[in-house]
C-alpha cells in the first residue's frame, strides 16, 4: 500500500508498518508522547521505558497489516506512525481492574477509557465483533501542518473497511489528536479527565505537579 502527496508537499511515500520499521517508528512515537502529551508533563516516565513500549506495539502491529508509516522519500526517515491492532471483540470485553496494575501511567489511562466502549450500548449488540484500535499516532515535529497525520488516519479507515472491522476504536491523549478525530467525523463516546484520574501508586515513579485541571482530557471515540 503506498500513496504519494502532491509536488507541492514533500514527497512522502505511506506504506504499511513492516519489521524493518519497528524501531524508527517506535521511537517516533516516544519522541512525540515525551515532548507533546499533558500527561508526559505531569507524570515523569523513564524515555526508556517509553520507548519500549512504543516499539513493542509496533512490532505486535506488523503481523496484520494494520498500522502505517510516512516516510519522506528524499531522506528515507520515518516521518508519521500511525499504529494498530484488530481487536475480536469476545476477547478484549472484559476490562480486568489488575490491568490497572502497569508501570506506564498512560496505559492505565486508556485501558480504562477503553472499557467505556466494551460497556456500551453498541458493542454489547454485537460483542463478537471486529474492532481496528488505533494505538498511537505520531508526526515528526518538522512535518505537521502538511495533512499527514489525516492521511494516515483516512488509510487507516480504508484498512479498516477491508479488514471487515465493524468498529474503530481510538483514544487520543492530546488535544491536537482529539481535535483531529473529531474532524474526521468520530463519535465521542466517553471522557475521562486527567484531574479526575486516579493512578495506582505502582504506576507512577514521581509526579512533577498535580493533575492540570484544564480541559485536557483522554477522550474515547469511534467510527
Amino acid at each position: 500500500m503506498a500513496a504519494i502527496l502532491g509536488t507541492d508537499q514533500p514527497d512522502i511515500v505511506y506504506l504499511t508498518l513492516k519489521e524493518e520499521h519497528v524501531s524508527k517508528a517506535g521511537k517516533l512515537l516516544a519522541d512525540s508522547f515525551v515532548h507533546d502529551e499533558v500527561l508526559a508533563q505531569v507524570v515523569d516516565i523513564p524515555y526508556d521505558e517509553r520507548l519500549e513500549y512504543d516499539q513493542e506495539n509496533c512490532r505486535m502491529s506488523v503481523d496484520d497489516g494494520t498500522s502505517l508509516v510516512a516516510i519522506d522519500n528524499a531522506t528515507a526517515e520515518i516521518v508519521g506512525v500511525l499504529a494498530g491492532q484488530i481487536l475480536q471483540g469476545q476477547d478484549y470485553s472484559q476490562f480486568d481492574q489488575e490491568d490497572l496494575e502497569c508501570s506506564v501511567p498512560n496505559t492505565a489511562l486508556i485501558l480504562q477509557a477503553e472499557s467505556l466502549f466494551f460497556t456500551s450500548p453498541d458493542f454489547r449488540k454485537n460483542p463478537e465483533c471486529k474492532i481496528l484500535n488505533v494505538f498511537k499516532l505520531g508526526v515528526h515535529k518538522d512535518y505537521r501542518r502538511l495533512g499527514i497525520a489525516k492521511k494516515l488516519v483516512e488509510m487507516h479507515e480504508d484498512i479498516a473497511r477491508q479488514k471487515g472491522c465493524s468498529w474503530i476504536l481510538a483514544t487520543p491523549s492530546g488535544q491536537a489528536s482529539q481535535n483531529l478525530y473529531s474532524k474526521s467525523g468520530y463519535l465521542e463516546i466517553g471522557e475521562i479527565f486527567y484531574r479526575d484520574f486516579v493512578f495506582n501508586v505502582a504506576c507512577v515513579r514521581r509526579s512533577r505537579r498535580r493533575m492540570p485541571d484544564t480541559e485536557s482530557s483522554n477522550i474515547l471515540m469511534d467510527k
